[in-house]
Parts: structure tokens; sequence; C-alpha cells
């Protein structure tokens, strides 16, 4: 079943609302959207992936997600130190803004 044009003209809306950020990954520009997953050892793909769960999830559940990160970053130092780890993060990450226009 596909959109009604008013259910597309939401959308459009919303996707190019101003007062609004999306992130994607500027190496693999199909990632950025569910039901998509970070291309593995991608820094940005990663960077995308860890912000959009952030800002998705509800405040109160936020502590609760710190707790499992936490494990999994120990999880992830233990793999390092083991030498089987293929990530490596951004010394400083960097984020840019463009507009673009709809024809």
């Amino acid at each position: 079943m596909g959109l009604t044009n008013a259910q597309k003209e939401q959308l459009l809306a919303e996707v190019w609302d101003e007062r609004k950020v999306q992130l994607v990954c500027e190496r693999h520009p199909g990632y950025g959207g569910p039901p998509a997953k970070p291309v593995s050892g991608c820094k940005s793909c990663w960077q995308v992936y860890w912000w959009r769960t952030l800002v998705k999830m509800p405040p109160d559940e936020r502590k609760e997600w710190l707790a499992k990160i936490y494990e999994t970053l120990r999880y992830m130092v233990e793999l390092v130190e083991k030498g089987q780890w293929d990530y490596s993060p951004f010394a400083h990450p960097e984020i840019t803004f463009t507009k673009e226009k709809v024809n």
C-alpha cells in the first residue's frame, strides 16, 4: 500500500524542515536510516548510529541505555587488548551542515 498525496506532502515537509537535522554517513550515503546497519569499521557510520540511537530514546530510558553502553565499551576494550577489534574512533568528530534544495 502506497502513501497518499497528503502523507507524501507531510513526509517531505518533515524531511526538509530547516529546524531538523538528519545524520548520514558521508562515506556511505545509504546509511542514515532504518533498517540499514552501520558499515563495519566505518567511523562515520558508527557515529551516525550512536547519535541516532541517543536522540530517538525517551529521556527516562537513557540511564539504563548508558549502563548497557558502559558494558559494551568494557567488552570492546577487552577485544582491543586481544587484538580482535577493527574499530578506530574519531579523535575529533567532524559534523558539517549542508542545505539542499528540492526542485
